[in-house]
């Protein structure tokens, strides 16, 4: 959904039926987003909203326990162990902001919510040592060196789960060059 003429800004919405009333979708979860960028298209500034939770964006009846897991999937929706849905997981409210620069090959977000049972990972539902408050940040930075580029990220996580404090950092750097 594109906004009002004059106004570089976009918005969107994505709705999925974890199950099925009367054949139609139902226990809906759903994602979120808007989208502003600069006349030139250099910098984009976004925020994102993850409801992974069945029931809760328009039937107000909140199930945890569903998503991602029915009787077509009793060992969740994944594959070698990781989420293929959302990567925050079932029974999840997770928000992020963030900012691009596009000509320098920047990229800035921040993230913050309740994670229902384990970031990336398939677990139980409210695994105590994995769900709770989260808190992260995500850094991304390119060069150019010749007909390569380099490139640095930072990613870092804090869920704060009944049975104490989970701390993730993740560092990294990237070449990419074409081939002759």
């Amino acid at each position: 959904m594109r906004c009002p003429a004059g106004v570089r800004c976009s918005g969107y919405a994505q709705l999925i039926g974890e199950n099925a009333t009367r054949g139609h979708p139902s226990d809906f979860l759903g994602l979120y987003g808007i989208e502003w960028w600069s006349a030139d298209g250099r910098h984009r500034v976004f925020g994102e909203f993850l409801e992974s939770i069945c029931g809760a964006p328009f039937e107000h009846k909140p199930e945890h326990g569903c998503a991602y897991r029915n009787w077509a999937y009793p060992q969740g929706y994944a594959n070698a162990g990781r989420w293929i849905g959302a990567a925050a997981g079932a029974d999840s409210r997770v928000a992020t902001i963030g900012w691009l620069d596009d000509e320098r090959g920047t990229l800035l977000r921040l993230h913050f919510g309740n994670i229902g049972s384990r970031v990336g990972v398939f677990s139980i539902v409210d695994d105590p040592a994995h769900s709770g408050r989260m808190r992260a940040v995500s850094v991304r930075q390119s060069w150019s060196w010749g007909r390569a580029t380099v490139g640095a990220e930072l990613d870092a996580m804090v869920v704060d789960a009944p049975l104490g404090r989970l701390q993730d950092v993740r560092v990294g750097v990237t070449l990419r060059t074409p081939f002759p």
